[in-house]
């Protein structure tokens, strides 16, 4: 057998043992978000917030927090000792909103089309 086909056939046996590929996870899309607010919730206050955020990111984001991608979600609260509840209810729905009317609002850059754009092109045809 030569080199080149043995060279092959490796790349033919790594092709079929691999794992399967996904179109929507390719490991290119990362989503920051931060939630600041005035409540005075402390640090552990905001820890809860910024988990409702991702909660927030996980209703309007599909796949989201994968280990593929570097999803994340941050809070800013002023010291204190107020309960989250509220403002993490709060936080989850305007986070969900947020993603979802920047994908909205998005503009083309560099001709790649927006998520919007695809959708008008797709719903024309």
């Amino acid at each position: 057998m030569t080199s080149r086909a043995a060279s092959r056939g490796s790349a033919d046996e790594a092709a079929r043992t691999a794992p399967p590929q996904h179109p929507r996870l390719q490991g290119t899309n990362t989503t920051l978000l931060c939630i600041a607010t005035n409540a005075p919730v402390g640090a552990v206050g905001a820890g809860q917030l910024a988990r409702a955020a991702s909660t927030g990111a996980a209703r309007s984001i599909s796949p989201v927090a994968t280990s593929l991608d570097g999803d994340v979600a941050f809070a800013l609260a002023p010291d204190g000792t107020d309960p989250p509840f509220v403002a993490s209810v709060v936080g989850a729905d305007v986070a969900a909103e947020a993603i979802r009317s920047a994908v909205r609002e998005a503009t083309t850059i560099r001709g790649v089309p927006t998520a919007a754009e695809r959708l008008r092109r797709d719903l024309q045809q």
